[in-house]
């Protein structure tokens, strides 16, 4: 069993903002006819050639192009986000073909695309599952970027290194990993048939930086994304942005509990769930913004500021902090 992630939470005002940002959940019950989401093609080749960011063609692409702290003329930032549009429309098209109606642009929508994604419950083929699940994980980003606030890293070709940074908190997560677990619907053993083959390692969980500096997560396991450090330090640099001198080894914000510690003792506090509704898409924002506005409140009460994450804060990070004569 899993802890309810809305505990605590105003029944009556489904559309309570988050304390960095608002964020209202989804509640909604789908009924539509529907066909199984495995038979899929595959969203990269269905879509035909990527499109870069801002084509008429792609309203997420363009979209997608406004993420703060992504330099828009990096040939890199380009075929990341044309990746994830071209994911994304796909999907949405699938969906929208399957259910007989069109997709709200909100949280609502999670319902619908978590009923679509139960259809392939019983998908044991992890070829069909990381497909089905790369359309899934960028339709989900998107929706977290647009009402969060985040910037999408990855090497602009494989869907399961696509990485959504979050603005308001120093939080970051896979889509793709995210969405395979809400259609299976379970935790994944490592020696499962269903999980997808090669690296980056399976990697479904919210990962939280230590208040401290160091890069840590609720369970302990390093990041997936620090193979494409070296990819992106260019980039950063384009930002013309410094990390925190908390990251640089300067004076900074005094110690305090630490944020991921911190939050996964009240996230344990919370009572229990049916492990489906947990995984689900819905279940996975609800506990994403619960978190935030945990994380906000408490560093409120820690006298620290508001502060929006960048693609640089992000990197220096991944790297750790300064080290003497490094």
């Amino acid at each position: 069993m899993s802890h309810d992630p809305r505990a605590g939470r105003d029944p009556a005002d489904p559309q309570q903002p988050a304390a960095a940002r608002v964020a209202p959940s989804a509640a909604s019950t789908p009924s539509a006819r529907a066909s199984s989401p495995g038979a899929a093609a595959d969203p990269r080749a269905a879509a035909g050639p990527s499109e870069p960011p801002g084509g008429a063609t792609s309203a997420a692409g363009a979209d997608a192009a406004t993420t703060s702290a992504a330099p828009s003329t990096s040939p890199l930032t380009v075929k990341t986000l044309a990746l994830v549009a071209d994911l994304e429309r796909v999907f949405r098209t699938q969906v929208e073909r399957t259910l007989g109606q069109p997709l709200d642009t909100g949280p609502i929508a999670l319902a619908f695309v978590d009923h679509y994604l139960s259809l392939a419950r019983h998908e044991r083929r992890a070829p069909v599952l990381e497909l089905l699940a790369a359309g899934a994980g960028a339709w989900f980003g998107e929706l977290v970027r647009r009402e969060v606030g985040g910037t999408w890293i990855g090497d602009g070709v494989a869907p399961r290194r696509l990485r959504l940074l979050l603005a308001p908190q120093c939080l970051h997560f896979s889509p793709a990993d995210v969405a395979l677990q809400a259609i299976v619907s379970e935790e994944l053993d490592p020696s499962d048939e269903r999980l997808p083959a090669g690296e980056p390692a399976f990697d479904p969980r919210f990962r939280v930086r230590a208040t401290a500096g160091d890069e840590a997560s609720l369970d302990d396991d390093p990041p997936t994304e620090t193979e494409l450090l070296a990819r992106w330090r260019d980039e950063a640099a384009t930002a013309g942005e410094l990390p925190p001198p908390w990251v640089r080894g300067g004076e900074g914000t005094p110690p305090v509990e630490d944020d991921a510690r911190w939050l996964e003792a009240r996230l344990a506090e919370l009572p229990p769930v049916p492990e489906d509704q947990f995984h689900s898409l819905t279940g996975r924002y609800e506990t994403l913004t619960l978190m935030l506005e945990l994380l906000a409140a408490k560093q409120l009460s820690d006298g620290r500021a508001p502060r929006t994450w960048s693609l640089s804060d992000y990197m220096a990070v991944f790297a750790g902090p300064a080290r003497p004569g490094s």
